[in-house]
């Protein structure tokens, strides 16, 4: 159905957190390898465009203007006349089609086509890669949140067992290796802090990279959180009866079988080259030695 479709097409706002819709919707807008498929796309369409042209005639206008000297020694030898120093201009049309009697150039268009559908495949896996990166990188990062503040939890209640055991320590009551343990306990947690800290500023920074973000941005990242971590623990329900060519949906799969599509057209084309091609030429137009009788009757010339 629609809904099921544009569900399927934005897959991340079923968890319901606006921060990670903003980031991948930011990521869409900045992101350089989806600008770079952007640009493939625009490649590829022009590359289709000049394949197209060549199963239309060309046509060309031509204008020229000369001023020449006959060698004497030349023309005297040959025993023609010398003419000195003459002008000649000219103005006409000039025309060439190759007629795809072999399906030369159809094919060429065809291939040119697919691999127009196979940048824009690529493009769509991009997306969904870079949303998946996004999406990945930010539960990593709320994670690392979850597990920060339980850490801080724990650093407390260890701070408090390390002064209790201080206060039995001095009173007599327990011996050194009690509050050593207690302190060592301690210290491992806080060493597990400054870890995740930096788990969560290296996740920052990969988030920040990922949406495009300026390189002070990606050194010094402000990253919004949304959702409570409750609710970010929250797995949404994929929606029922999904189709079952699901799977041919996918444009990577596509966007191989448009390359492999492609790549037997151009077979094709080259195959062509084996027989002989037929080309029409034309052209009209005007010369003369004068200028001013370049567009007079006498001076028309043609020729097919």
């Amino acid at each position: 159905t629609a809904a099921q479709n544009a569900l399927l097409e934005r897959w991340w706002t079923a968890f319901d957190d606006p921060a990670l819709t903003a980031l991948i919707e930011e990521a869409f807008a900045n992101n350089l390898d989806l600008r770079g498929a952007f640009t493939r796309i625009d490649a590829a369409r022009a590359l289709l465009l000049l394949s197209q042209s060549n199963l239309a005639p060309s046509i060309n206008l031509r204008g020229s203007a000369a001023r020449s000297r006959d060698s004497q020694s030349t023309t005297q030898a040959i025993g023609q006349p010398s003419f000195g120093v003459g002008n000649n201009y000219g103005v006409g049309i000039e025309m060439s089609y190759e007629l795809d009697v072999w399906g030369k150039y159809r094919s060429g268009a065809l291939a040119a086509t697919n691999d127009l559908y196979a940048a824009r495949y690529y493009r769509e896996t991009v997306r969904i890669t870079v949303a998946a990166d996004v999406a990945k990188a930010y539960f990593r990062l709320r994670a690392a949140d979850a597990l920060a503040m339980v850490l801080e939890d724990t650093k407390k209640s260890r701070t408090d067992t390390v002064a209790l055991q201080r206060d039995r320590f001095e009173g007599g009551i327990i011996g050194e290796y009690d509050l050593r343990q207690a302190e060592a306990e301690l210290s491992a947690i806080v060493a597990d802090i400054a870890r995740v800290r930096q788990s969560i500023g290296l996740l920052e920074s990969a988030l920040a990279t990922l949406t495009g973000r300026s390189p002070r941005a990606v050194f010094t990242p402000e990253i919004a959180r949304g959702a409570s971590i409750e609710a970010a623990t929250a797995v949404p329900q994929l929606p029922s009866g999904l189709p079952s060519g699901l799977l041919e949906r996918r444009p990577d799969i596509r966007r191989a079988e448009a390359m492999l599509a492609a790549s037997d057209l151009r077979v094709q084309q080259a195959r062509t080259d084996y027989f002989p091609s037929l080309t029409l030429t034309g052209a009209y137009g005007t010369e003369s030695a004068a200028l001013s009788n370049l567009f007079t009757s006498p001076a028309i010339a043609w020729r097919f």
